[in-house]
């Protein structure tokens, strides 16, 4: 009986000692929590001067590259953001525990130069609203609401007064994340910038993890798949990933998917051969064509051109032969014209087309103009032709293209009529040619002398290399000395303020500034890995020590309750064991 009441004790005692453990608590998951805001005042010269901070809750440091600070409106609108930018992209941005990271309204910084992490411009509303602090991948990882703002799920903070700050409770080195502002958050006039903790590591990024060794950018006529591994791209052309070559296309030797094409020889690609056409040599399609013959040009109507030169066409075959497939190619360029659609030459005819009916133009002084099929088939060439006199064609006569001054449009072609000049001296004279002219030997013709001399520009001027326009000299603006405290920045020539170093935080010994962002930034890189949080040890506290002292008494007395109740035994043990030194 005497043992059931002992245990009993013993079993009382051990759920007293349970109530005084401390409990043990594991960091917050998120890691990085806002731990203050401060909104400026509701009106005046300060209204805008603005700050947030963030703080690192968990005991390793934490990649915070391109996360930022979202004010919302009490609707939900965002209406601006602040953004923790690496200076390029092989850096990452990290903040080490118990570390901060500060925002900073533009307006704050121009009055008191402050170095912050981030830059916003200023216009928290007072009254009600929403802070939001979201990763690179618009992740939420923590939000403030204060005012009179409805959300159920997280109870927003009171309204702070004006030029008061909002600041999250603090235990040691742990801040208060309990998701309800009113109770996490309280009010302080106390006004406190911390200095920023953030520091630089230098990373390689993988860009292709399917591939050995590790590339540090894409590697050409490559593309990422949507498994973030990097593949051939068989279309360098065509937009997006394709593995293989698309049905309907060909792959030619830069990489590029082309259409598939039947007839190389044709414009455009051919999905197949067309109609009236059959394969010739290689990949070209070609047609049977009729032999026709191009026959004469007139370049030089009398009075306008427009509507009056032509090109005749000669079929010297017994049947009628459609123009669908035969173009002309007109001028040095080789611009090609095609027949109107539908036109046709009929057996033994001479058919003319003027230079409205197909647009071309022919040059007086010197041009060319080939009759050839689609195919590639040549059925007439004029060779070049010079210095066309007015009104006189240029023919194909007995087999040789010569001038005749009997254009026969639709008709066959006639030799030039020589007409003898009367038995006078003087009439057989030639015009003098005028003074920026002379006399071609073989033409007889005046034509004007080709010059290349451009009329000197004026006083003041000189001449652009690219129009071979003159331009006037524009005098060089002086720009105005900067005032004392700031220097002329040599990308945009404006006035900037010099930036105070003074307020630096000294780097780590680890650790040197970066003269491009004057952060810290770690000698030795190595990528710090996204770790699970450590469990918070238990700190000694005035409950923890109260704990310990109760824990003694109710062991004492648990200790006297048991000596009273075995007493005789304790008294018997005592007289056998001194008997046997007795002995």
């Amino acid at each position: 009986m005497r043992v059931l009441r002992v245990l009993f004790s013993l079993i009382i005692f051990l759920g007293h000692v349970y109530l005084f453990i401390p409990p043990v608590f594991a960091d917050d998951s998120s890691g990085v929590v806002i731990a203050q805001m401060y909104s400026g005042t509701s009106a005046g010269e300060f209204a805008k001067e603005e700050y947030v901070e963030i703080y690192n809750n968990a005991s390793t440091p934490i990649d915070v590259t391109e996360w930022c600070i979202e004010y919302l409106a009490s609707s939900g609108n965002m209406q601006w953001n602040a953004c923790l930018e690496a200076p390029d992209v092989t850096t990452r941005l990290f903040l080490p525990p118990q570390g901060y990271a500060t925002f900073v309204s533009n307006e704050l910084h121009t009055r008191i130069p402050t170095v912050a992490d981030a830059y916003f411009d200023g216009g928290i509303y007072l009254v009600k609203g929403y802070l939001r602090l979201v990763n690179a991948q618009g992740v939420e990882m923590d939000r403030l609401g204060w005012g009179e703002v409805d959300d159920e799920l997280y109870p927003a903070a009171q309204k702070p007064a004006d030029g008061s700050a909002l600041q999250r409770e603090k235990e040691g080195d742990i801040m208060q994340d309990t998701d309800n502002d009113n109770r996490d958050f309280i009010e302080t006039d106390v006004l406190i910038i911390h200095a920023s903790n953030v520091y630089e590591e230098e990373v390689f990024i993988d860009a292709c993890p399917n591939i050995a060794d590790i590339q540090l950018e894409m590697p050409e006529g490559f593309l990422t798949d949507e498994n973030g591994d990097c593949q051939v791209d068989s279309c360098l052309n065509i937009e997006g990933l394709q593995v293989s070559v698309p049905d309907g296309y060909d792959s030619d030797e830069a990489g590029n998917c082309v259409l598939h094409d039947e007839c190389d020889n044709l414009e455009g690609a051919q999905g197949e051969i067309p109609e009236l056409m059959v394969r010739g040599d290689g990949n070209d399609c070609i047609i049977e064509y009729s032999p026709l013959v191009l026959n004469e040009i007139l370049p030089n109507a009398i009075g306008s051109d427009d509507g009056n030169e032509f090109v005749e066409i000669y079929n010297p075959s017994d049947s009628a032969v459609d123009l669908t497939f035969y173009i002309l190619k007109v001028g040095d360029t080789d611009a090609v014209y095609s027949f109107p659609v539908g036109a046709t030459i009929g057996p033994g005819e001479y058919r003319t087309f003027n230079d409205s009916q197909m647009k071309f133009t022919l040059v007086n002084s010197s041009g060319r103009v080939i009759l050839t099929a689609i195919g590639g088939s040549v059925f007439g060439d004029t060779g070049v032709y010079e210095s066309a006199a007015e009104g006189e064609s240029w023919a194909l006569i007995d087999s040789t293209w010569q001038y005749t001054n009997r254009p026969t449009p639709n008709a066959q072609n006639m030799v030039s009529v020589v007409t003898e000049a009367p038995n006078d001296s003087s009439s057989s004279e030639l015009k003098p040619c005028n003074p920026d002219q002379y006399r071609n030997p073989e033409t007889n013709r005046c034509k004007k002398y080709e010059t290349t001399s451009l009329k000197p520009c004026k006083e003041g001027q000189y001449r652009s290399t690219e129009t071979n326009r003159c331009r006037n000299v524009t005098s060089a603006s002086t720009l105005t000395p900067c005032k004392e405290g700031q220097y002329r920045n040599p990308e945009t020539n404006r006035c900037r303020k010099i930036a105070s170093t003074s307020s630096l935080k000294p780097c780590d010994e680890d650790q040197y500034r970066n003269p491009e962002t004057n952060r810290c930034r770690k000698k030795e890189s190595a990528s710090v890995p996204e770790a699970d949080y450590a469990v918070k040890g238990v700190a000694d506290g005035p409950e923890a020590f109260t704990g310990w002292w109760a824990l003694g008494g109710v062991g004492v007395l648990a200790a006297g309750y048991a000596g009273w109740e075995w007493r005789r035994e304790i008294t018997r043990f005592g007289q056998r064991f001194f008997r046997l030194f007795k002995k």
